[in-house]
């Protein structure tokens, strides 16, 4: 591509040609050592994610934060002090090609992440880390703010590598200049479209819980009879449901949507399931419930685990019950934590239709719900 050195460059940065892709070829390619330097900061950045009116409460140290409670749950399945965790590992893509695969895990980090302070992380959620829980909206809206956090805080992660992503075509062709800036760009749309709607989302939470108002708050929680092999808390949005339907398409990046939060834990001897939402003027997690909802109690926990392996990127496994597992039915369950994983990537809208697994024994004990369905 012919540009005058005083034109703006070709690939957007808004920069003059001269002092951006001009001389790109021949600058020395970004080292996979200097990539994944990069990857570590992003991911590893402190701070607090309390509402902006709270932040002269903040304390000094920012902890790492729990999104499964360690003493009442994570400790129930470890085994020797370790848990198996699976999520966002990008370090580990880069280096290794590995993909998303359950690795061994001390219970003290996993599924932590920087994002609040000890004194926030404490007070903040102190009504579901010391208390039982109940099916309160205030406990519901307090596991939704969490995953909400949580998904925040890793998406502030990723937008803040792709800005530092653009001279990853150092040393490279400008045909493969080109095809890395479109790579890059694509993705930071989607990043910066899944940003949007989660910081909207995150002031509407920031203002509930500054004034205890939890009335729009709605949620559908199962029970079980014990602690269930799988842990996790995520916040997903809901593209498919139970019975094949395309609810959503997060490709129309002009389309705000709600998303709702799936936690997994125990609270006593019980596990429990809660998926927590903002009212939806739309109806559209209703609809997702609704399919749920007509899961017999004899096949829901296999639809649950088949949820969890497909949407939710924050899991942790009992090891005994994942070692023990035929390695057929570990591939399986590993593809589907893959899926929708890559850019190029679509994930099949039936993906959770029962595909006659039956892995888990998990027993229904009993429903609360706040919404008609």
């Amino acid at each position: 591509m012919k540009l005058g050195r005083n034109e703006p460059c070709w690939c957007g940065s808004g920069k003059k040609y001269k002092h951006c892709h001009m001389r790109r070829a021949e600058q020395s390619p970004v080292s996979i050592y200097d990539g994944i330097k990069r990857l570590r900061k992003s991911f590893t950045k402190k701070y607090c994610l309390c509402p902006e009116i709270l932040k002269n409460e903040c304390s000094r140290k920012i902890v790492r934060a729990h999104t499964v409670p360690k003493q009442g749950s994570l400790r129930k399945i470890a085994k020797n002090g370790s848990v198996y965790h699976i999520h966002p590992d990008p370090v580990a893509t880069i280096k290794y090609g590995k993909k998303f695969e359950p690795s061994l895990i001390g219970i003290s980090r996993a599924t932590t992440f920087t994002g609040f302070c000890g004194y926030h992380d404490q007070t903040l959620f102190s009504p579901i880390e010391n208390d039982k829980f109940n099916n309160t909206q205030e406990h519901c809206f307090l596991l939704f703010y969490r995953a909400l956090c949580f998904e925040l805080f890793q998406k502030r992660s990723f937008k803040w590598l792709i800005d530092n992503m653009r001279d990853f075509d150092s040393g490279k062709s400008e045909e493969d200049q080109m095809m890395i800036q479109e790579f890059i760009s694509d993705l930071d749309l989607g990043i910066c479209t899944g940003l949007r709607d989660l910081e909207k989302e995150k002031s509407i939470l920031d203002n509930l819980l500054m004034n205890k108002e939890y009335d729009n708050i709605k949620y559908y929680i199962l029970y079980f009879e014990k602690p269930l092999d799988i842990m996790c808390c995520g916040n997903v949005y809901p593209e498919v449901d139970f019975n094949g339907n395309q609810l959503i398409d997060l490709s129309e990046v002009n389309i705000e949507y709600n998303s709702f939060s799936i936690s997994s834990f125990s609270s006593d001897e019980n596990g429990i399931v809660a998926i927590v939402w903002l009212e939806d003027n739309e109806n559209i997690i209703e609809k997702f419930i609704g399919t749920l909802h007509k899961q017999k109690n004899d096949v829901i926990s296999h639809s649950i685990l088949r949820f969890m392996f497909e949407f939710v990127g924050n899991i942790i496994l009992n090891p005994t019950w994942w070692d023990e597992l035929d390695s057929s039915i570990k591939s399986n369950l590993i593809q589907r934590a893959n899926s929708g994983v890559s850019f190029t990537d679509e994930r099949n809208s039936l993906c959770l239709l029962d595909d006659g697994l039956r892995i888990v024994n998990w027993r229904v004990v009993d429903r609360k719900y706040n919404v008609a369905i």
